[in-house]
């Protein structure tokens, strides 16, 4: 009985001293990107996109995607500003909804091959952020 006490107070004691670490972690990682984001992302002048650049966003992809999955909706939007398009997703997928955030010259539909990239946060049913990349949007000339 004495070394299940024991062991539970231990297994007790652990787990408890890494919650504070974690809460540490997070809050280093909110401050560190809240500090690049002053730099690297902006609403351009005719509020329309945002302007950044293909680094960082590789960046935000990879570097920080970690701290990324740790926001929620309300932070997103605190972070990055108002998303250019929002969706809901259907029932049953595991992804609710997205945030589209246009970080290039939106597409021209009446152009031939004009790009248009997007990043985008994926947020699960307890919108918490599960994903985030960078896609791209081609418009194509109607005929």
């Amino acid at each position: 009985m004495r070394i299940f006490l024991v062991f539970c107070t231990v297994l007790f004691g652990c787990s408890s001293l890494n919650q504070p670490k974690a809460g540490l972690q997070k809050q280093s990682c909110v401050d560190n990107l809240r500090s690049i984001l002053k730099e690297n992302w902006q609403l351009s002048d005719d509020s329309i996109y945002y302007q950044t650049n293909y680094k960082f966003l590789t960046e935000l992809d990879t570097v920080y995607d970690q701290c990324l999955n740790m926001l929620d909706q309300s932070q997103v939007i605190n972070f990055f500003g108002t998303p250019t398009e929002t969706h809901k997703m259907k029932e049953g997928f595991n992804i609710q909804s997205s945030f589209d955030y246009l970080v290039s010259l939106p597409c021209n539909d009446r152009a031939d091959n004009s790009w248009c990239n997007f990043f985008v946060f994926y947020f699960d049913s307890e919108l918490k952020v599960v994903r985030s990349e960078k896609i791209s949007h081609i418009g194509f000339k109607s005929h």
